[in-house]
């Protein structure tokens, strides 16, 4: 059987990856923790939800124009009848185009609220894209802040990340991501993403676990995560 360098170099991608998620994992109900550099088609509105073990996210991402968008949520409990916890606000700013340059960058604030609307966590973060392998291939990077409050007082922890999205065959994108707080062992999430309408359904089938069975982490999820996505065309 003959493998070209293409081939050869993904395959070499994601035994990489795959080896340092042999470190540790953790997995949140929100589909991926690294985040990409991709932005709601302007002048609409990204439809999104994800069930976890622990908590499911349902989100709303507005694409206010080209480089901007607001993405309001709720974050349910999944253990208790999927009542509101919590409530999220996300700003996303993505100046480049991946499509022309083959990277972006950008500029993420995100906050979550309690049910009385008093800031509860707080994140922020920029993520970095780089297209190989003739497009097929996309790696990226997060580097930021996170902030929670406990107690009325607040810690802090550095945020990092890196993620790697593989197009295996047709409509099918095998997802894999590393990620860690304040450079402690960090977790993975690994899965494939379905592109049932391309540019416009999709979801994404996830599963996240930690190493160390001994950590005790409320509110990350373990274990299978399921999302799905709906992006119509402009809307105004």
């Amino acid at each position: 059987m003959n493998f070209d360098f293409n081939t050869l170099l993904k395959a070499a991608l994601i035994f990489m990856l795959f080896s340092l998620a042999a470190i540790d994992r953790q997995a949140q109900a929100q589909q991926m923790i690294v985040d990409d550099t991709d932005i709601t088609t302007a002048r609409s509105v990204q439809l999104e939800a994800w069930y976890g073990e622990d908590e499911t996210w349902i989100q709303t991402g507005v694409g206010l124009n080209h480089v901007w968008e607001f993405t309001p949520g709720i974050i349910l409990d999944s253990n208790n009848d999927f009542a509101i916890s919590n409530y999220v606000g996300e700003f996303k700013f993505i100046p480049g185009d991946l499509d022309f340059e083959g990277w972006s960058y950008g500029w993420v604030l995100g906050m979550i609220f309690d049910d009385r609307m008093g800031v509860d966590e707080f994140y922020t973060y920029l993520p970095y894209t780089f297209s190989v392998l003739d497009g097929s291939t996309l790696l990226h990077a997060n580097v930021g802040l996170g902030g929670d409050r406990v107690d009325g007082e607040w810690d802090y922890a550095a945020i990092y990340g890196v993620r790697a999205d593989f197009d295996i065959v047709d409509r099918i994108t095998l997802l894999t991501e590393v990620y860690t707080t304040n450079i402690e062992p960090p977790n993975f999430q690994g899965g494939l993403r379905l592109h049932l309408v391309p540019d416009r359904l999709e979801m994404d089938i996830t599963y996240g676990e930690g190493f160390d069975t001994n950590l005790s982490n409320p509110g990350i999820n373990r274990g299978l995560n399921i999302g799905i996505s709906l992006t119509p065309g402009a809307l105004w």
